[in-house]
């Protein structure tokens, strides 16, 4: 993020959400950390899908955000899909030089 014009990095909500999760998440281990540890964070690509209907819930939102968990757990799924990452890759391939 630029600063704004008294030279102050504006707050990001967003990323000190997710940032706050992952230390509870590290906090709260039932295993000793090893001082200097490295940690690998993992990201899913697919869709977040209604259990009512199986249809995608579509959030009326502008910008990346974080749903309320409790509201997920009860009335979403996460469906992967990895045939688009699959795909994606294959096209990736195919544009670079070597193909």
């Amino acid at each position: 993020m630029e600063p704004s014009f008294d030279n102050v990095i504006p707050y990001n909500d967003v990323v000190m959400r997710v940032a706050e999760r992952i230390y509870d998440f590290l906090i709260q281990c039932p295993f000793e950390l090893d001082p200097g540890s490295n940690w690998e964070i993992e990201a899913k690509l697919g869709r977040i899908v209604n259990k009512s209907d199986n249809e995608r819930v579509f959030l009326p939102v502008d910008s990346e955000t974080i749903i309320r968990g409790d509201w997920a757990r009860e009335n979403t799924r996460f469906d992967s899909k990895m045939g688009m990452v699959r795909d994606f890759q294959i096209k990736l391939l195919c544009i670079l030089p070597d193909c």
